[in-house]
């Protein structure tokens, strides 16, 4: 059985380059576009790994990275973000919603 993973990006293009990518590695991967897709995404099946664009429309990487993070049942989830914002004050943001 493969791992479970959920990819949240609302590019279409890089969203499904990395999940080929990911499935080709031996991952099964679901995907959501948005931030409030991906937290619909994990009340029904609770992911090993969820990797999030952080910027996107109507619930954005961070505002779902607080969801999970405020609900018991998510705290322990681990997620990565894929994005290209670096800079130090993003990756603050990203531990603050965390």
């Amino acid at each position: 059985m493969s791992d479970q993973l959920l990819l949240v990006d609302d590019e279409p293009a890089l969203r499904s380059a990395v999940q080929a990518y990911l499935e080709e590695s031996g991952f099964t991967v679901q995907t959501a576009t948005n931030g409030n897709e991906g937290w619909e995404m994990v009340q029904r099946f609770t992911p090993d790994l969820v990797i999030s664009d952080v910027m996107m429309p109507q619930a954005d990487g961070y505002q779902f990275l607080k969801k999970l993070r405020d609900d018991v049942r998510f705290q322990a989830l681990p997620v990565i973000f894929l994005t290209a914002r670096g800079m130090t004050g993003d990756r603050i943001t990203g531990y603050d919603a965390g």
